[in-house]
């Protein structure tokens, strides 16, 4: 699927920190390079995710996000400093994350409606008796 295709679609703009891993990406000891990345956009299905090292189309990767844990799946397009992520889960896990996307939207949604309109007056006298 292409990027223009999935901003179509519905998703969930959704920005949750994250770290994933490259094929054939190695540090000097010989493990597996782990990058930092930003989720963007998100759906049950996939999601564009902002990195600073894209990986080529078809390659395999597993990333973790804070809020959702990990995901295994391949890059199916790459932009300019992001990437189309498939997630490849079965149908229960996919119902999952569906609920879990919908439960994050609306708390998010909720904190953001309870900021206050003004500022906070609070008293600077001692209320204790010295």
């Amino acid at each position: 699927m292409s990027v223009e295709r999935f901003l179509k679609q519905r998703a969930v703009r959704i920005i949750v920190d994250g770290s994933y891993t490259l094929p054939n990406w190695y540090d000097p000891e010989g493990r597996l390079r782990t990058f930092a990345c930003r989720t963007t956009r998100v759906s049950p299905f996939r999601m564009i995710v902002d990195v600073p090292v894209v990986g080529k189309i078809g390659d395999r990767l597993t990333a973790y996000f804070e809020e959702f844990g990990t995901f295994d799946g391949c890059i199916t397009d790459t932009m300019n400093g992001s990437f189309l992520y498939e997630l490849e889960m079965t149908r229960a896990m996919r119902e999952k994350f569906a609920d879990k996307l919908t439960w994050i939207r609306r708390s998010r949604r909720i904190r953001a409606c309870s900021r206050r309109a003004t500022i906070r007056v609070s008293c600077h006298r001692r209320r204790t008796r010295s």
